[in-house]
């Protein structure tokens, strides 16, 4: 009776250790899904239709999927990165009331550094941001002097920042 037991107990503690193997697996299973590799994978059915295909050769296919992640990644892409780069913002809206704001230079970038005399105003640096008062909306365009000596043609233009011209 006393090995009758013990080899009821051995069944039933061999299936606890499966049933925990098992957990593990998915556990396992679940924590790769939800941190491993985010590539997209094709499965059986998808393959299937790959090899339907004249130009896709199922070697191909298993060539590419083995690639690492970084070689993968690295091809260059169709867009150019330029493209990427540039943010492409619409304009406001022109029936917006815009309020004009100027915001004249230093005094010490008003005057040539060559000559001393006094720089012409020659354009403004432009920008529009919308803004608001309570319940009203309106674009706020400010304006930055921009200036240049009219008596010599050297003398240094715009602003004064170190010779950027801005």
């Amino acid at each position: 009776m006393a090995s009758l037991q013990a080899e009821r107990f051995n069944e039933r503690i061999g299936g606890l250790e499966a049933k925990v193997i098992y957990q593990g697996e998915v556990i396992r299973l679940l924590l790769m899904k939800e941190y491993g590799a985010k590539s997209e994978h094709l499965s059986d059915a998808q393959l299937a239709l790959l090899e339907l295909e004249p130009g896709v050769k199922p070697e191909e296919v298993a060539a590419e999927a083995e690639l690492p992640v970084e070689v993968r990644e690295a091809t260059p892409s169709p867009v150019k990165d330029e493209a990427k780069r540039t943010p492409i913002r619409k304009p406001l809206p022109a029936n917006l009331p815009r309020e004009e704001r100027i915001i004249p230079c230093k005094a010490s970038d008003c005057h040539c550094k060559q000559c001393g005399g006094e720089k012409q105003v020659i354009g403004y640096e432009t920008s529009e941001r919308l803004s608001r008062k309570p319940i009203v909306y309106y674009v706020e365009l400010t304006k930055r002097e921009k200036r240049a000596c009219g008596r010599c043609e050297a003398g240094d233009k715009g602003t004064g920042d170190k010779g950027t011209g801005q």
